[in-house]
């Protein structure tokens, strides 16, 4: 006889097929306690068939009515249990016998009958008590048991059956089947019940009952082949339930972490990266714990989420901002756990790179929540971003301070203070310093690069250096010989009245190497007549040959001068002794020299960019601070204490504006002012005893009065913050002394 498992309850009453189990006598509530009582016996003497002999009597407390006494029904749950442990020690004491059918019968039985207890039980356990029918639902916890509903701690027994569950769907419990594949409509029902579990928000927030389930669940996902039932139950319980949408995150986390199986988690992505827009724009619910679902995964499992990333960010372009918002924090949190550092392959840094320009292309969303998310995603991942991105996320960042939404402003100002404060490029940002240092390095840059020129110059052989330029020299001198001798003269260098041979030569060679062949050229036709019987001379034979038109006449004249062009160009060159050690002294040292030196330049550049940037965005913090905004306020309050520690240039302009601020009739914001002028310049130095920063707090103090008085006009209202130091006794005696 086999048991198999009924699509609802009451279809054990009737026969499926011949040789199905069915219930053949429903018991009736009064006769249930003795019949207990006998289970209860049989027990003691546990065999396979207990649990077929008195399945009837388990399932009539089941069928009998409501009202009941819960004591019968916890006496059958009690039975129940140690049947469950008696099963478990017969299986594992035979070590699972090959097909052993009424082994399978017993495990099913017991394993149905425990999951609907646990159903029935579940569902008392979260009936109201009398009080609180009485006194009316109130809101908050409420507790899971009730002293009116049931005697058991619920809470243990609970935990106690999954353990139960657990223990025997560890065994090899395949082996009991023919072929040896547990009947999936049995796994369908053990994983259903988990889910039911998990569904209640108490239970999902019991640490020891959670890990149990998910355990259980693992065990079923892998071996047992549940786990795209899995992935699909928990899609549908995600839609229904808020809280599960967190709990399966760290179900899957568990199962992909300790049964080394992601498959269930990338099941589950694929069927939320397959939803239709449609279906998400309508389903505002689902979309929005799909949302939290894939943020926990990218927290809890980057590297399971990663390669599936394709398929999800199609999901950056639906309707519900939820998603797009979703998928904004998805990317920042792949970046910052797996995309960072500096041993990344070049494929994870170009894949770093598309997600930093995806996110800075949503700085300008349609959404004002999806910009303010991004802006926040940004702030996150700041110290991931690549230096070169600095001045690019701030650019962008400096277009959102006149949005007009007042939540984006204020991220836009937190993202810019978080760029200051962990900025790579020093604590110093002031632009005259930085100009200096730039112009500097810039030139000793341009000094290696020349010195690396020569070096190459020196290396190559003067023969191939000729070989190299031959081609353009032929066409020099072939276009001079066809000019007429007025235009020659016109555009022809001038000869030196105190030229010499050699300082022609060198002339001639300097206008070679310069690649200014027809130049050299004409210098060399020019010195003809001044220096006549000299090296330099061509023979009277040839001077008549110039004078001809004739095409093969020109060409012999284009040899000879290429002959001498040649023998003037090989002359002046530095002997191949002196090349081959000049290479050996500066040549790879001088092209590392130039690869540092090419880092600190690009680096300083960037340093100048991104203060530059900033000081940019002062005048437009100077304008928020009187915004009637409080938030806009507050944080650009933050922005110039920020700005003013790390020396950006301008940022007195913005402390001056933030003075104004004393007289603000809003508590919170006059109280952050005066905080922030605390912090600059009393409080900046907390490791310094009174006595040693009072001379420093006098001196900075006297500098202020100078320049908020002398050159803003703010005297009044630099007294009246002064006034407010002495009043919540910022200013110690100590100061006052040495004010004195």
């Amino acid at each position: 006889m086999e048991f198999s498992i009924p699509i609802s309850f009451a279809d054990l009453k009737t026969k499926q097929h011949p040789n199905d189990y069915s219930v053949s006598d429903v018991i009736s509530a009064r006769l249930l306690p003795t019949k207990i009582a006998e289970l209860r016996s049989d027990l003691k003497q546990f065999e396979h068939s207990t649990v077929l002999t008195h399945f009837d009597t388990l399932y009539s407390v089941l069928c009998a009515e409501n009202d009941q006494e819960n004591t019968t029904l916890e006496s059958a749950w009690s039975c129940l249990l140690k049947c469950l442990g008696k099963l478990y020690e017969a299986l594992d004491g035979n070590c699972v016998k090959m097909a052993d059918s009424s082994l399978r019968t017993s495990l099913s039985m017991s394993i149905y009958l425990t999951t609907e207890y646990v159903d029935r039980l579940e569902t008392l356990s979260n009936k109201p008590t009398t009080e609180q029918i009485v006194a009316g639902k109130k809101k908050g916890k409420r507790k899971v048991e009730s002293a009116d509903n049931m005697s058991i701690d619920w809470t243990v027994e609970r935990c106690k059956s999954v353990k139960c569950i657990t223990k025997l769907m560890s065994l090899p419990v395949q082996r009991l089947w023919e072929p040896p594949v547990v009947d999936q409509n049995l796994i369908n029902c053990i994983g259903s019940c988990c889910f039911k579990l998990l569904h209640n928000p108490v239970t999902a927030k019991l640490k020891d009952t959670k890990e149990e389930i998910f355990h259980l669940i693992g065990i079923l996902v892998k071996r047992h082949k549940y786990s795209l039932s899995a992935a699909v139950q928990a899609l549908e319980s995600m839609k229904s339930f808020e809280h599960m949408a967190s709990t399966m995150a760290e179900c899957l986390s568990v199962i992909t972490r300790e049964f080394s199986f992601p498959r269930t988690a990338q099941d589950l992505i694929r069927e939320i990266s397959s939803l239709s827009a449609d279906y998400l724009q309508k389903d505002s619910v689902a979309a929005k714990s799909y949302s939290v679902f894939l943020t926990e995964v990218a927290d809890l499992m980057p590297d399971v989420l990663l390669p599936l990333i394709s398929l999800l960010l199609p999901l950056l372009e639906s309707d519900p901002f939820s998603l797009r918002n979703a998928m904004l924090s998805v990317l920042g949190k792949l970046i910052t756990n797996v995309l960072t550092g500096d041993e990344l392959n070049a494929n994870q840094k170009k894949m770093r790179e598309e997600f930093i320009d995806t996110l800075c292309e949503h700085v300008h969303d349609c959404h004002g929540f999806v910009r303010s998310k991004v802006l926040q995603v940004i702030t996150s991942l700041v110290d991931s971003l690549p230096v070169t991105r600095y001045s690019e996320v701030g650019q962008l960042t400096l277009g959102r301070l006149n949005d007009r939404l007042p939540n984006v402003r204020k991220y836009a100002l937190q993202l810019l203070t978080t760029l200051i404060s962990h900025n790579p490029y020093g604590a110093t940002l002031t632009d005259k310093e930085l100009v200096e240092t730039l112009e500097s390095e810039t030139s000793k840059l341009a000094e290696l690069k020349s010195r690396a020129q020569r070096t190459l110059t020196a290396v190559i052989s003067p023969a191939e250096i000729w070989e190299a330029m031959l081609p353009e020299t032929v066409s020099a001198v072939e276009e001079c010989l066809r000019e007429n001798s007025e235009k020659l003269e016109d555009d022809s260098v001038v000869l030196e009245s105190d030229a010499t041979v050699d300082s022609v030569k060198e002339d001639i060679n300097k206008l070679l190497t310069d690649c200014r062949q027809s130049k050299a050229v004409q210098l060399l036709l020019q010195s003809q007549q001044v220096f006549a019987g000299s090296e330099l001379e061509l023979s009277p034979s040839e001077e008549d040959h110039m004078e001809e038109e004739d095409n093969s006449q020109l060409e012999g004249n284009s040899q000879l001068i290429l002959d001498k062009l040649k023998a003037i160009f090989l002359s002046q060159k530095v002997p191949e002794s002196s090349a081959e050690e000049q290479t050996s002294e500066d040549g790879d040292e001088l092209k590392e020299l130039m690869r540092k030196q090419e880092v600190v330049v690009n680096y300083l550049r960037e340093t100048y960019k991104f203060c530059d940037l900033i000081r940019s965005a002062m005048p437009t913090v100077c304008i928020l601070l009187c915004s009637k905004h409080s938030s806009d306020v507050v944080e650009s309050i933050k922005f110039v204490v920020m700005s003013v520690q790390f020396g950006v240039t301008d940022a007195m302009n913005g402390l001056a504006s933030m003075l104004k601020l004393i007289w603000s009739e809003d508590s919170n914001i006059k109280l952050a002012v005066v905080e922030a002028f605390k912090t600059l310049y009393i409080l900046s130095d907390s490791e310094t005893g009174d006595v040693k920063r009072a001379p420093q707090v006098v001196a900075s103090l006297i500098g202020l009065t100078k320049a908020f008085g002398e050159l803003y006009g703010l005297l009044t209202s630099w007294e009246e913050m002064v006034a407010e130091f002495v009043r919540s006794e910022a200013i110690g005696s100590q100061v006052r002394a040495w004010y004195r």
